[in-house]
């Protein structure tokens, strides 16, 4: 098994998002040793995710971490392997269906109730839904990237 334990990477993602990060980057940086790479690089890809992408409402960032991680880790490195793409597919298709029927959207406007623009909702979001939002995400990495 790996290092870190469910238990661990939750701990860690809930640090990040407590240090000013977003949900993409708190669950993306919490597994740097499954990328090997640095939490600098980490926080660079997916610094644009958060917000449901660039603030627009659209996926959840703890979401689209997910989908990265699996990439991560099941993803096809050529061209030719698409076995390997219709597994990761089928991946991030299980990963999805589990965040909707446990939250009712994988959308960020949907998750948060509101336009994410609209003021005291980041605020909201940082301290009642992200949290949990995290927590899952992390679920679902150790279910469908390491599992």
């Amino acid at each position: 098994m790996n290092e870190n334990t469910d238990s661990q990477a939750v701990q860690i993602a809930l640090r990040y998002f407590e240090d000013g990060f977003n949900c993409a980057q708190s669950v993306f940086m919490a597994y740097d040793y499954i990328t090997a790479l640095s939490s600098a690089e980490a926080a660079r890809i997916m610094s644009g995710f958060g917000g449901g992408v660039g603030k627009s409402g659209g996926m959840c960032g703890a979401f689209t971490a997910v989908v990265a991680l699996i990439g991560s880790g099941h993803g096809r490195e050529k061209a030719e392997q698409m076995d390997r793409q219709a597994n990761t597919y089928s991946l991030v298709q299980k990963a999805m269906g589990d965040f909707e029927n446990r939250f009712g959207s994988i959308n960020c406007h949907n998750l948060l109730g509101n336009d994410i623009l609209a003021r005291g909702v980041k605020e909201k979001a940082r301290d009642e839904v992200c949290p949990e939002l995290l927590e899952f995400a992390c679920d679902l990495v150790e279910r469908y990237a390491l599992g």
